[in-house]
């Protein structure tokens, strides 16, 4: 069946460019939740009671308020845009201080004092945090927020040139030194002197912290430097095709192009061309007075041409960085655009961080850039988006289900928003590549084995849809929006692809939160009077189970949500599967000893519903209802009550309840 996308209210007025309208403030929106979620996590397994939960209300509200179709979308005007941002900055800065005392309570073993003010560095997306870059030995603290252990690599930018890292148990773990691209270091947001950032690897704790010592290496002690790399960094020989490679993967980029040349799946032995590249599209200018005329602006995509443009003519690689943590090569297409392709020690995939910006207007045309990969799978003109970071949803170019399409824009008429990754696959040699993303994009697949998203749009028009302005963002200084963000690539058999893609999303969307404060004694002092690493798990959740929501509710109780995140179809035989497991001891710090479940949005008693029933006259409205209607073994009873709490989860079912629990003092850490 059809659903809503892509919208058209005219011939001409595709509305899909509100997808990726507002780059900044659409990642803003999620860097923020995921401190919110942090926030409200740890308010519960600290136990911290309702005078620091107060605090949380604030960016709750003004989360809920940037869902409006105005505020996320980017359609909404400049000004507004502004206030959105500080509501969620005043929202942000009240939760610090829920953090700062959940730590407070966590982190004191015994008598011990309570341990130096957690900080935070707001900037690290674009390499800067004064604290870090100002101190020559300090504390890391790392926050997993997901239900399962992370395999992470920390970045901190730092202004020395030799550091020692120590792990939560006061031993020596391996760290990088790697430079900051220039593009960056030129970025008016990057207000710091740091030209490298000290790089580290760690399993984090599912619903927990990791603590991590940092010194500045000026001893001689060879035991305070073990782990410590000199990274190897040069500027490569010309005609000699570049390879940077982990256990997982292997990537090649061309001698002749600077461009990417070629995947390798380590784990299949199996290489792919894949070639990527920036461009843009010219954005139509128009008066909007019929159809005909209509300008792309934040809500409408409206390209003048069909074929985008390179946006540079030639692909320099400036850098490459070699080394046992992490490897990268640092690429610039054009004034404007710069690219970091990595690849980390033990992480699956590899990670394309780009810079855009500031977009140059001084030729009066409105440009909206995109980055492409083009292989050549056989793909039919098929491709795949998800829907809300959940369901996957089945494209196909050109092509609508219920009805035959002839389309007057066929770029933007085949774009699709893109909250967490798009796919092609090519059956028959049943391989899958996917893209993951940091933020919501739209994207396509305009010609057979090849992927795009837009990354970012300045445009000179309106488009007559209500904001009654251009969409020209200005940036800090005036001369233009820069945008620097994240896609995670994934070459995978078909099979393989869903546990892996689906997890990568999760990290992406959710990645583990960093804060720092000052080391005012030895590591083995501050490890004798402080837990350096702590779960508010008893263990790992199952693999194909989510942890949505945890937080304090009403008269003490807690709201929780268990999401299974896999679809029937994703792995049948096996993370697809009905999965059931027991809420009584699921948390450390205590027990749940009653359970009663309501529905989604925690307003109603589940056992106090009755669903509508509808009579249909089409047998095909009965047959898709059915694809989601979930097991009869749903259907159990809403209160648990002295009984073991098993609870089962269906494929992409959500179940929510509101749980009472025993704070035994035995489950807390001492």
């Amino acid at each position: 069946m059809d659903d809503f996308f892509p919208y058209a209210s005219d011939p001409h007025s595709y509305w899909t460019g509100y997808f990726t309208s507002r780059p900044a403030f659409k990642y803003y929106t999620k860097y923020t939740n995921n401190i919110l979620q942090m926030a409200k996590q740890l308010s519960v397994i600290s136990l911290l009671g309702s005078d620091k939960e107060n605090n949380l209300d604030l960016l709750k509200r003004y989360q809920g308020e940037v869902q409006h179709h105005d505020a996320i979308t980017g359609t909404e005007a400049q000004h507004v845009t502004y206030d959105y941002t500080e509501s969620l900055a005043n929202g942000v800065s009240a939760v610090q201080e829920t953090i700062r005392a959940a730590y407070d309570q966590l982190m004191p073993k015994g008598s011990a004092p309570l341990p130096s003010k957690q900080r935070f560095c707001h900037f690290l997306n674009v390499s800067y945090c004064d604290f870090t870059e100002t101190r020559n030995s300090f504390m890391v603290t790392v926050y997993n927020p997901l239900a399962h252990t992370v395999r992470s690599h920390i970045r901190i930018p730092v202004t020395g040139t030799v550091y020692s890292v120590k792990g939560p148990d006061g031993q020596p773990i391996q760290s990088q030194l790697v430079p900051v691209p220039q593009q960056v270091q030129n970025n008016p947001e990057h207000k710091g002197n740091a030209q490298n950032e000290l790089v580290f690897g760690s399993d984090l704790p599912p619903l927990g912290f990791s603590s991590f010592f940092v010194q500045s290496s000026i001893a001689n002690d060879k035991k305070e430097h073990l782990g410590r790399e000199t990274t190897k960094t040069f500027i490569p020989r010309r005609g000699t095709d570049l390879v940077i490679q982990n256990e997982y993967v292997k990537v090649t980029v061309a001698a002749e192009s600077g461009l990417l040349k070629s995947i390798t799946n380590l784990m299949e032995n199996t290489t792919y061309s894949v070639q990527q590249n920036f461009y843009y599209y010219q954005g139509m200018a128009g008066n909007n007075s019929k159809s005909e005329n209509r300008a792309s602006g934040a809500y409408i995509f409206r390209p003048n041409s069909s074929e985008p443009i390179p946006v540079g003519a030639q692909t320099k690689t400036k850098l490459v960085t070699v080394g046992s943590e992490v490897q990268e090569i640092h690429q610039t297409f054009s004034e404007y655009v710069s690219q970091v392709i990595r690849i980390y020690k033990g992480e699956h995939g590899v990670e394309f961080e780009y810079q855009v910006g500031p977009i140059p207007i001084t030729d009066y045309y409105s440009k909206e850039v995109i980055s492409r990969f083009d292989t050549d799978l056989s793909t039919e003109g098929i491709f795949y988006t998800d829907s809300n970071g959940r369901e996957i949803l089945q494209r196909k170019r050109n092509y609508r289900p219920t009805w035959n399409v002839n389309l007057s824009e066929p770029i933007s008429g085949n774009y699709y928003p893109v909250n967490t990754r798009i796919f092609i696959k090519d059956d028959a040699r049943d391989v899958q590549l996917t893209l993951v993303t940091d933020r919501t994009h739209g994207g396509s697949s305009l010609k057979d084995g090849s992927l795009e998203l837009m990354l970012h749009r300045r445009l000179l028009h309106d488009d007559g849809k209500g904001v009654n302005e251009p969409l020209n963002e200005r940036g800090v200084d005036g001369n233009g929006l820069i945008v620097r963000g994240k896609h995670r690539l994934l070459m995978t058999s078909v099979a393989d692809a869903a546990q892996l893609h689906r997890a990568v999303a999760f990290i992406l969307t959710l990645p583990p939160i960093i804060t720092m404060t000052s080391l005012t004694t030895t590591v083995e002092e501050y490890r004798n009077n402080y837990q350096t690493t702590y779960s508010g798990l008893t263990s790992d959740l199952p693999a194909n189970v989510h942890l949505l929501t945890l937080e304090p509710w009403k008269d003490g109780t807690i709201l929780l949500r268990l999401e299974h995140y896999f679809e029937k179809t994703d792995d049948p035989n096996g993370l697809s599967q009905p999965v059931t497991l027991n809420l009584k001891k699921l948390f450390s710090p205590f027990t749940i000893v009653n359970a009663t479940e309501t529905t989604l949005g925690a307003n109603t008693w589940l056992q106090d519903v009755e669903r509508l029933k509808w009579t249909t006259e089409k047998k095909l409205v009965a047959q898709n209802l059915e694809l989601f209607r979930p097991n009869n073994h749903y259907q159990w009873r809403a209160r648990h009550e002295d009984d073991h709490l098993d609870i089962t989860l269906d494929p992409m079912q959500i179940r929510t309840f509101v749980v009472k629990v025993d704070h035994d003092q035995e489950h807390r850490l001492q």
